[in-house]
């Protein structure tokens, strides 16, 4: 008996987690659902509700690779004229 409880508690250890994430995905994919539903319904009624969303990422993704590119020449510079790099990196984090 000892042997077939620690079999089971071996089982459920091993099975429980994806048990658990297919749960919570089950619960995600409804409460998405729900929302769907409301938000046809509040349309339908007349009712607009407007967020502010990003609808490109490309200003950011730019911003982001020209700091970088920034950053990374500012910290060669500084490397080859041996300045502090804490004057780079506030100047980097400003930019």
């Amino acid at each position: 008996m000892n042997d077939f409880l620690r079999m089971c508690l071996n089982i459920i250890t091993q099975i429980g987690p994806y048990l658990v994430v297919l749960l919570l995905l089950k619960y995600l994919v409804n409460l998405q659902q729900k929302r769907a539903k409301e938000r046809e319904e509040e349309q339908k009624k007349g009712i607009i509700r407007t967020h502010y969303t990003i609808k490109t990422e490309k200003f950011l993704v730019v911003a982001f690779i020209v700091g970088t590119i920034f950053f990374a020449c500012c910290t060669a510079m500084s490397l080859r004229e041996k300045e502090d790099m804490f004057v780079i990196c506030i100047f980097g984090i400003f930019f």
